[in-house]
């Protein structure tokens, strides 16, 4: 939001934790940690990507799952920027 790396809007997508109590709209999980995942849990977007792959195929070599990666790794110099303050 505006850029800034701090606040309520930048945890509210980077968070990788569980919420106690959900959020104002329901959320147990941050935006990011609902798409990509976390160690314990796995994201809705690889599952999304991967549900056009025919049965009994690899779904790696998709159009959608490597748009899904290139997307995800955008994300990890954009997280270590705001914990480092650099953003």
């Amino acid at each position: 939001e505006s850029g800034e790396t701090e606040g309520r809007a930048w945890v509210n997508f980077f968070i990788d934790f569980k919420r106690r109590e959900p959020d104002e709209v329901g959320r147990a999980y941050a935006a990011l940690a609902d798409l990509a995942g976390t160690k314990e849990t796995s994201g809705c977007g690889i599952l999304l990507a991967s549900s056009f792959a025919k049965p009994g195929k690899p779904a790696d070599n998709l159009p959608q799952v490597k748009k899904y990666n290139a997307l995800i790794n955008t994300f990890d110099p954009i997280k270590a920027a705001g914990k480092k303050g650099d953003a």
